[in-house]
């Protein structure tokens, strides 16, 4: 049985390498020599370390488990059975020596000194990707104790890597970034760095993932400072131009958005860049994408929303038009991102309200408005209306004018959200105002019930409370502080005074009390039947 062929090897050596376990039972069991018998080709490998290097599961957990085979055995590269089975590919190899958890194996510190030799590199990282999948998220936790994160950015980093274990090093990171503990543990090692270095690469296997990795790490503030010093907003406004190839176009979009969302210092960053707003125009422009173009216009909003030179910037760049284009199109996606994208240009900005009027972009949203019976729309569009509207008058009222009473009073609706209750009230507060006022009009579709309503519920906030009871005033008293009889019998009929009564006594809020007690004095002016009405309550 110990007798070698002319490759130097034995009858056990084959059954090993050729998975016939019974044989190598056999072999082992007539001679206890046969267990760590080493080929005479200069290789030096023993029966265990043929199985794993062929894969042959069954046969090395024969031997490792009923024969207790030298784990530590290593042939006369000084590689062992973790190095041979990962340079075969054999993942089910890798994933039992894991579960065998022996401390003569160290499966992960091998694999991770692998991915700092030239002739392992590529096999390891390939073996961690498979390794680090959610399949096998058991073993992450001894992964990462093992300073796995850091061998896997020095192999990045390391400008003699090949590009095919970069490739696999970056599948690494994105399978620890879908945990938590895996983002902590790339933040802690400073890998942002690290990663933009691949957004400069020119292969897009590199930096395609790269984007990636840098979006899932962008909800840290603290890597997003990081983003910024290292270059990255560089690196991915210069993939926009990559116009043809969506998929990275549409991540590095994503991971732009996720960096400006609610942080002016990025979108300040951004905005600076000499290149982003041209790029975003181009690609509105550009791309016949429709999901794409809705990523687009979802960083525009992100981007400009209340950083006034990011929207002065992009109108200046022309870019209203196209971004009003994207309401024609039949894309409810497109249609949401464009009219958030024209609310974000707009609110708290008084000259891009009037730049987007002139461009008739009040004419398609009330069009969108009215046509749609989709309430998120209808929500969306209303909000894109109001931010248009600004704190002129003149416009408020011409914008209320055109969306109509009966929409509004119907934005009041109890079951619709709330930005929708506090335009409803507003625009009909504006509407009772003036020389020009609807009050009549609005007594006469009973507008104050739905309002009634919404003081009455204790889940109203307080901006809208104070907003309803603005408009009570406003639909109650006319010029020179003539009573609207019809409006003050309204409210009263609806049971308003109780709630106003209410507010005046128990709110903990000052403003509150002070609001309340003005409009109860409006309701009741002049008006003998609301006075005794109030006074009948015995809180007041």
């Amino acid at each position: 049985m110990d007798e070698f062929d002319e490759n130097g090897w034995a009858h056990v050596h084959h059954a090993a390498y050729n998975g016939y376990y019974k044989s190598v039972s056999r072999f082992i069991k007539s001679r206890e020599d046969q267990l760590e018998l080493e080929t005479q080709d200069g290789q030096q490998l023993t029966p265990f370390l043929l199985a794993c290097t062929n894969g042959h599961l069954e046969t090395v957990q024969l031997l490792a488990e009923e024969f207790h085979a030298n784990l530590k055995a290593k042939d006369r590269q000084l590689f062992g059975a973790v190095e041979l089975a990962a340079l075969k590919d054999h993942i089910n190899i890798l994933e039992y020596l894991l579960k065998l958890d022996s401390p003569d194996l160290e499966v992960w510190k091998s694999l991770i000194r692998g991915l700092s030799v030239s002739d392992l590199e590529t096999s390891c990282a390939k073996a961690l990707v498979e390794l680090t999948t959610e399949e096998n998220s058991d073993h992450l936790e001894s992964f990462l104790n093992a300073g796995g994160v850091l061998a896997v950015l020095n192999l990045l980093k390391n400008s003699l890597s090949s590009e095919e274990s970069k490739i696999f090093a970056l599948s690494v990171l994105l399978n620890l970034v879908r945990h938590d503990v895996g983002k902590e543990q790339l933040s802690k090692n400073r890998a942002v760095g690290t990663i933009i270095l691949q957004l400069k690469e020119t292969t897009r296997a590199l930096y395609l993932p790269a984007t990636r990795l840098l979006e899932a790490l962008a909800y840290s503030e603290e890597n997003k400072k990081a983003t910024v010093s290292n270059g990255g907003i560089e690196s991915l406004v210069g993939l926009l131009q990559y116009s043809d190839d969506e998929e990275v176009v549409e991540s590095a979009l994503r991971t732009l958005r996720v960096l400006s969302n609610s942080n002016s210092e990025i979108q300040t960053a951004v905005g600076s860049n000499k290149d982003i707003w041209k790029s975003l125009v181009s690609l509105l422009s550009g791309v016949k994408n429709k999901h794409v173009l809705a990523s687009v216009a979802k960083t525009v909003g992100t981007v400009v929303k209340g950083h006034t030179a990011n929207q002065n910037a992009f109108v200046a760049e022309n870019g209203v038009p196209p971004l009003m284009e994207l309401m024609r199109l039949r894309s409810r996606e497109c249609q949401f991102a464009a009219v958030q994208g024209i609310q974000a240009l707009a609110e708290g900005n008084e000259g891009n309200q009037s730049i987007v009027t002139e461009h008739g972009c009040v004419m398609m949203l009330m069009r969108l408005l009215k046509r749609s019976r989709a309430a998120d729309l209808r929500t969306l569009t209303a909000g894109a209306l109001w931010a248009i509207a600004g704190k002129k008058n003149a416009q408020r009222r011409s914008i209320s004018a055109e969306i109509g009473i009966n929409l509004l009073i119907e934005f009041l609706s109890e079951n619709l959200p709330q930005s929708l209750h506090f335009i409803g009230s507003e625009a009909l507060g504006v509407l009772a105002e003036g020389v020009r006022n609807k009050r009549d009009e609005i007594a006469k579709a009973n507008g104050v019930m739905p309002l009634v309503r919404l003081l009455g519920k204790s889940t109203t906030p307080g901006f809208i409370i104070r907003s309803v009871l603005r408009t009570w005033r406003a639909l109650c008293l006319c010029l020179g502080f003539r009573p609207h009889v019809q409006n003050q019998d309204a409210v009263t009929r609806e049971g308003g005074l109780k709630f106003l009564i209410r507010y005046m006594v128990q709110t903990r809020q000052d403003i509150n009390k002070v609001e309340a007690t003005y409009t109860l004095g409006c309701v009741c002016l002049r008006n003998s039947a609301d006075m005794k009405a109030a006074l009948d309550h015995k809180a007041l």
